[in-house]
C-alpha cells in the first residue's frame, strides 16, 4: 500500500509511458487480483527486499534505511539516488493493463519526488515541486500524451498518503488516498523494455508498493489501502509523554517528562507554548522539536506560560499531548559581566589559562571555558571544555589534541542559569613531549629485598636503599615503607639527572601521618645550589607542598605552591609536580591541587641527585611510596593522568 517517499507540501504527478501498439479493453478482475510484485519493505536490515506476490522479483536495496512505516517497516532514503532496484523479469513486462500503489509519507517541505517505474514503460510519480498531477502515455505518432496542469491537494508533511495509478487500454487514472482525482483517455499496449523497476523514495519515506497487470478498481485499491503486503499490523502513533514539569526561572521555564513508548521507536518531541490555557497544540504554538526529554525555554518576558509536548515516531506520526502544565515566569534577570581579564599561555601540549573579574546581582555559580581553532567562535556544547565551579582558583590547565594555535572563550553563569558575555584569548601550543625521550629515573620499587631500587628509564639510575626502610604492599606489587628516623633512597650524581628548565616528578604515596614536615622528593644540582622538592606536608601547614630554587640574573629564586586539601592518612594518592621555566604546578590524583605558582628563573645544572624521602630528622615522611617518576620535561595534564595507571615494570 505504501509509495514513493516524499519531502514536505507535494503535488503528486503520475508518469506512465507506454507505446501505442493496439486498444484492446483489459479485462478488469474484480473478484480476486494478484499483484505481479509485491513490497512490504519490513526487513528492517540488509540489502535484499522481499517479493511477496510469489513471482520472485526481489529487489536490492541501494542507500536504503529503514523506519516506521504505515504498516510495520517502511524505507527512508540516506540521499537523492537511494532506491530499491529489481531486475528485469518477464512478470513486469506489462502490456495491455497495469496499476502502481504506494503509501508515501513526506518528511519535509523541500522540493523532493518519489518514483515507481519501470523506464520507459509504466510508473508513478509523486512531487512536491509543483500543485499539479501529470499521467503520460507514449504513442506511435506522439512521444507523449499528457494530462493538462489540474488543482491537486498537496500532500501533507510528515503524514502517510496513499497514492494509486492505472491503466486499462483505455484510460490513465490517479487516485490519493482512495479517490479518483485525474483522468485522460488514453489507449495502446504498454511499452515492452528490459529497463530495472525502481522505487525511489527521494522524497521522504515509502511503504507498502504493489505492482499488478491489469487496472483495479476504487474499491480494490481502497481494499489494498487497509491490509498490508505482508500481514504487518497497522503502526499506531506514539504514546503521550507523561510527567510534564516547567520548572520557572528568571527568564525561562525549564520543561522535562518521561519518555513517551513506540513500536518502532520515538525520534524526537515537539515542544509547544501558550499564553492561553488549554490550548491545543498547532503549528503556530510550535517553540522547538528535541530528541532529549528536556527543554530550557528562555522567554523574553515575565508572564504565566502554559506547555504542552507531543512525540513523533521514525514513520513521522505524532502521538497525543501531554497534560498541560504552566510556569509563572519572572522578569528576565540581567545575565553576569564578562571577565574583565583572560591570560592564555601556551606550553608544550597544553595552555594555562587565568582570569579575573565578571560579576553579577544574583551571584555567579560557575565559569565555562570554551576552546575552538577558530577565533570569534559562538560557544556551545561542541566547544565547552570544562564548567569551572566558583569556588575553585580561577585557572585551567588543558591539554590540547595536537601542536597550533588554540583561540579560548571563558564566560560566567549565575545562580538562575544565565550565561553572560564571553571574553577571548588565544595561544600557541608546541608539541606535548616524548615521555620516552624525557624520562629520566623510574622506579616501580619491586624488588621486595635488597639495598637497591632498579631504574626502569634506561639510563642506570640505580637508587641506593639506606637503612632504615622496608619493603611492603605497594599501589602496584611492592613499595618501600618508611617506619622511623632513618631511611632513604638516592640515585647520582650523574649528567642524566641534571636540572632542567622543565622537568616533572610524581609519586604514590601512602602517608602514616600527615602532622608535620615530610619530605618525599628532592631534585638537587650538584654544583649551583639548585633544587626542585615535593613534599606530603609541611610544619604547621599539614598540605602537601613543592618548591623549585634557581636563578635570575644571577640573583637566587624560589616559587612555592601547597595544596588547598591534605592527604588521607592510609590511603594510597597520587602527587605531581610540574616546572616549566615560569609556573610550578601541583597536582592530587590528576587534578590542579592548589594555585599555580609563578616565577620565571633558571633551574638547570650540569649534573645532579636524586633523593626519595630525605631522611635523618624527626620530620621525615612516614609511610609508602612507590611508582616514583622524574622527567625533563613539563607534563601535560593528560599525560600525568595517564601515568597515574600505568605500573612501573
Amino acid at each position: 500500500m505504501g509509495q514513493y517517499k516524499r519531502v514536505l507540501s507535494a503535488c503528486a504527478g503520475l508518469l506512465l509511458s507506454t507505446t501505442l501498439l493496439s486498444a484492446p479493453q483489459a479485462a478488469l478482475a474484480e473478484d480476486d487480483p494478484v499483484p505481479v510484485a509485491a513490497y512490504g519493505l519490513d526487513e528492517g536490515t540488509g540489502t535484499v527486499v522481499a517479493d511477496a506476490s510469489g513471482h520472485g522479483n526481489t529487489g536490492t536495496a541501494i542507500g536504503i534505511t529503514w523506519a516506521g512505516g504505515k504498516y510495520g517497516k517502511a524505507i527512508s532514503p540516506i540521499h537523492t539516488s537511494s532506491r530499491v532496484a529489481v531486475q528485469d523479469a518477464p512478470s513486469l513486462r506489462l502490456t495491455s493493463a497495469m496499476t502502481v500503489e504506494a503509501w508515501v509519507n513526506p518528511t519535509s517541505s523541500q522540493s523532493q519526488r518519489w518514483m515507481i517505474t519501470k523506464g520507459g514503460a509504466y510508473g508513478l510519480t509523486a512531487a512536491t515541486s509543483a500543485t499539479s498531477a501529470t499521467a503520460s502515455v507514449s504513442t506511435p505518432t506522439a512521444s507523449q500524451v499528457t494530462l493538462p496542469p489540474l488543482p491537486f491537494p498537496r500532500l501533507p508533511i510528515q503524514t502517510w498518503s496513499h497514492l494509486a495509478a492505472t491503466y486499462d487500454g483505455q484510460a490513465l487514472r490517479l487516485y490519493l488516498n482512495g479517490a479518483m482525482v485525474a483522468e485522460k483517455p488514453v489507449q495502446g499496449l504498454i511499452a515492452i523494455t528490459t529497463n530495472v523497476f525502481a522505487i525511489s523514495p527521494a522524497g521522504g519515506l515509502i511503504d507498502e508498493v504493489r505492482v499488478y497487470d491489469t487496472a483495479l478498481s476504487a474499491a480494490q485499491i481502497n481494499a489494498d489501502m487497509t491490509t498490508s503486503v505482508t500481514g504487518a499490523p497497522l503502526n499506531g502513533p506514539p504514546t503521550a509523554p507523561s510527567a510534564l514539569v516547567a520548572t520557572p526561572g528568571y527568564g525561562k521555564a525549564a520543561l522535562s517528562w518521561q519518555a513517551s513508548t513506540d513500536d518502532d521507536g520515538v525520534v524526537d518531541y515537539q515542544v509547544h507554548r501558550s499564553k492561553e490555557a488549554d490550548f491545543t497544540p498547532t503549528s503556530s504554538t510550535l517553540v522547538t522539536t528535541v530528541t532529549t526529554t528536556s527543554y530550557a525555554d528562555v522567554l523574553a518576558s515575565a508572564g504565566t506560560y502554559y506547555y504542552r509536548v507531543r512525540a513523533q515516531d521514525t514513520s513521522r506520526q505524532l502521538g497525543p499531548a501531554s497534560d498541560q502544565v504552566s510556569a509563572q515566569v519572572p522578569a528576565p534577570d540581567s545575565p553576569p559581566t564578562a571577565p574583565t581579564e583572560l591570560k592564555v599561555s601556551g606550553r608544550s601540549g597544553w595552555t594555562f589559562l587565568e582570569w579575573q573579574g565578571g560579576s553579577d546581582d544574583k551571584g555567579i555559580v560557575s565559569t565555562e571555558i570554551h576552546r575552538s581553532t577558530n577565533t570569534g567562535f559562538t560557544p556551545s556544547d561542541a566547544t565547552l571544555i570544562r564548567v569551572h565551579p566558583r569556588k575553585d582558583i580561577p585557572q585551567y590547565l588543558d591539554t590540547v589534541p595536537t601542536a597550533g594555535t588554540y583561540y579560548y572563550q571563558v564566560l560566567h553563569v549565575d545562580t538562575v542559569g544565565q550565561r553572560g558575555t564571553p571574553v577571548e584569548a588565544a595561544a600557541t601550543v608546541g608539541a606535548a613531549p616524548d615521555l620516552s625521550q624525557t624520562l629520566v629515573a623510574a622506579y616501580g620499587m619491586n624488588e621486595g629485598s635488597g639495598m637497591t631500587v632498579r631504574d626502569s628509564s634506561g639510563l642506570g639510575n640505580t637508587g641506593t636503599v639506606m637503612s632504615g626502610s622496608t619493603w611492603a604492599a605497594g599501589k602496584f606489587g611492592t613499595s618501600m615503607e618508611f617506619t622511623g628516623i632513618l631511611g632513604e633512597i638516592f640515585a647520582g650524581p650523574s649528567t642524566s639527572l641534571r636540572l632542567n628548565r622543565s622537568m616533572t616528578m610524581s609519586a604514590w604515596v601512602n602517608p602514616a601521618r600527615m602532622d608535620t614536615t615530610q619530605g618525599l622528593l628532592d631534585w638537587t644540582a650538584a654544583q649551583n645550589g639548585h633544587w626542585f622538592e615535593l613534599d606530603a606536608s609541611t610544619s604547621g601547614y599539614p598540605f602537601p607542598y613543592a618548591r623549585a630554587m634557581g636563578t635570575r640574573d644571577g640573583v637566587s629564586e624560589i616559587v612555592g605552591t601547597e595544596a588547598t586539601t591534605a592527604l588521607p592518612v592510609g590511603v594510597w594518592s597520587h602527587l605531581t609536580v610540574v616546572f616549566d621555566g615560569g609556573t610550578l604546578i601541583l597536582y592530587v590524583n590528576g587534578e590542579l591541587a592548589g594555585p599555580i605558582g609563578k616565577r620565571t628563573f633558571d633551574l638547570s645544572s650540569t649534573s645532579g641527585t636524586f633523593w626519595i624521602r630525605t631522611g635523618g630528622s624527626s620530620d621525615s615522611y612516614l609511610g609508602k611510596i612507590d611508582e616514583v617518576r622524574a622527567y625533563n620535561s613539563a607534563l601535560t595534564p593528560a599525560q600525568i593522568k595517564a601515568d597515574m595507571g600505568i605500573p612501573i615494570s
